[in-house]
């Protein structure tokens, strides 16, 4: 299946603390900098970036990513944000490093992920379900650290695979946050579908990440368990698959049977990304 894309725009949003707010935690590093003896530094200010990349050019997305980063990602009170633009490389080398490295780490702990090849990665981020997606990297001093995927399938709001690093748990909470927030100019909005009802609420994959969850919650986030009915396991050699894992059948025991004592399907980890 293949779908043509719209132009898309990488965007990278800086928020610091205004001047007149006092930065307590840029304080603390400089104060440990000092201690190290690093005399020279002085005026440390610490921020935060996040980058995400949006449908449309940079001259059509910039004034939906001011309101994103004005609404959702930085309190105008006491922050002030930078934007910077640039259009997508659909082949950009950089992007796919930093994104595999996280589904690599991610899914070394998990059952049922899909192992991909250079290949079948370059597939995956230039065919999606739908060409209304949005694809969202989350970065900490320049490092990415957590990434999400959302598409409307059947125009349900879907997050068809996400990934973090050990440590990336809030920032992929803010990630799914963000996608939640509806917009002024949805660019993922169409016919009699707008933003609010659109962004009310979001379909995760099945996954078992507690920090997650945790960090979800923090901001008001609940998830709520759901089977996914599409999914489905088929044992073509019952005798050959239990000799290879060196487990005994039941008695009376069928594939299907077999396949859910072995692979429970609340450990299972399968992104609908994987299926287009």
């Amino acid at each position: 299946m293949s779908a043509e894309r719209k132009p898309r725009t990488r965007a990278r949003v800086t928020v610091r603390l205004k001047p007149a707010i006092l930065d307590p935690q840029g304080r603390a590093v400089q104060a440990t900098l000092t201690r190290l003896g690093h005399d020279g530094v002085d005026e440390l200010r610490v921020g935060k970036v996040v980058e995400f990349t949006i449908i449309g050019a940079p001259e059509e997305a910039e004034q939906e990513v001011r309101r994103i980063a004005e609404e959702v990602l930085a309190n105008p009170v006491m922050e002030d944000v930078e934007i910077a633009l640039e259009p997508v490389d659909l082949g950009d080398a950089r992007a796919l490093q930093s994104v595999k490295s996280i589904h690599a780490a991610y899914a070394a702990s998990r059952s049922g992920t899909v192992l991909r090849d250079d290949a079948l990665w370059e597939a995956s981020l230039r065919i999606t379900p739908s060409p209304r997606e949005e694809f969202w990297i989350a970065r900490r001093g320049g490092l990415a650290v957590a990434y999400a995927r959302a598409a409307l399938v059947e125009d349900v709001l879907t997050i068809t695979e996400l990934g973090r690093f050990e440590d990336g748990a809030e920032a992929l909470a803010k990630l799914v946050e963000s996608l939640l927030a509806p917009r002024s100019d949805d660019p993922l909005a169409h016919g009699s579908l707008t933003s609010e009802p659109l962004r009310a609420f979001i379909v995760l994959p099945t996954f078992d990440d507690i920090g997650l969850t945790i960090a979800l919650e923090h901001r008001g986030i609940r998830s709520h368990p759901m089977s996914d009915g599409s999914a489905s396991f088929r044992c073509v050699n019952l005798i050959g698959l239990a000799a290879r894992l060196d487990v005994d059948l039941m008695p009376d025991e069928d594939g299907s049977a077999f396949l859910r004592r072995v692979l429970p399907p609340d450990s299972m980890v399968f992104w609908p990304a994987d299926r287009f």
